[in-house]
């Protein structure tokens, strides 16, 4: 009697746990949408938008791989021309139409957002974000030509410092 007591209390126990998981799950989700929201919401006026590398928005990690691009190309062409929130240069009129959640790594929140641009453009961003000290921060940035723009910085950063850094032949 006392062993199938212990049973039942620890299955309830289990479900409890597994229900606060799935709670949690949702409050995260709900709040890396409503991040993502306000995010786009921030180009509805030109002196709200996000700026490239804006502490406000950007984790550290990926402003210093935006700097350390920049600087590996100070010489030649950056790998962003424009901004890499929208993957647009001029993002006037730009709209928010959907977020909807994505999975992600272990630690991380992902959403991504519908944009419509100048000319009924479509544009969906896929944004990574993680939480530090600061609250949500976008971590990396994907769309169709790029799925991950830390990679690509990384790779173009390195590719730049490679051709510095070998002899010049003519």
């Amino acid at each position: 009697m006392n062993r199938a007591y212990a049973l039942s209390i620890a299955a309830a126990l289990g479900a409890a746990s597994l229900c606060l998981q799935g709670q949690a799950r949702a409050d995260e989700s709900a709040a890396a949408l409503a991040f993502i929201t306000d995010l786009y919401r921030g180009y509805e006026t030109p002196t709200e938008r996000p700026r490239r590398g804006d502490a406000r928005w950007y984790d550290e990690s990926l402003t210093r791989l935006l700097a350390e691009n920049s600087a590996a190309n100070a010489d030649g062409v950056p790998l962003l021309s424009g901004d890499p929130l929208c993957n647009c240069m001029d993002a006037n009129g730009l709209k928010l139409e959907a977020v909807k959640p994505l999975p992600a790594a272990t630690g991380q929140l992902a959403g991504e957002a519908s944009l419509r641009l100048a000319g009924d453009r479509i544009e969906r961003i896929r944004l990574t974000l993680v939480r530090g000290a600061e609250g949500l921060r976008v971590w990396d940035i994907g769309d169709e030509q790029t799925p991950s723009l830390r990679q690509a910085l990384a790779e173009d950063t390195a590719s730049a410092l490679r051709d510095k850094a070998a002899p010049a032949t003519k």
